[in-house]
């Protein structure tokens, strides 16, 4: 059995349509903050990336370094 329905009067309505329009405007802030968040989260993780990269070639250029050097490479 569904309990009886009273019709809404303007003043509900009225309460009713700003809970939906500030819920709205909460929904599209948080849309934003998330679309800032992978933004920035994209850009940490290319700085990252480049970091690596850059650590990688420094490493290859210490072992080439390491290489040139090495007194085991020496030959009588």
């Amino acid at each position: 059995i569904l309990p009886s329905l009273k019709p809404l009067n303007n003043s509900t309505l009225e309460v009713l349509t700003k809970q939906i329009r500030d819920a709205d405007e909460r929904r599209k802030k948080l849309e934003q903050q998330k679309l800032a968040a992978a933004t920035e989260l994209q850009a940490k993780q290319e700085e990252i990336k480049t970091l690596s990269n850059e650590a990688e070639r420094q490493k290859a250029m210490e072992n080439i370094q390491n290489l040139e050097v090495s007194p085991s490479l020496i030959t009588s």
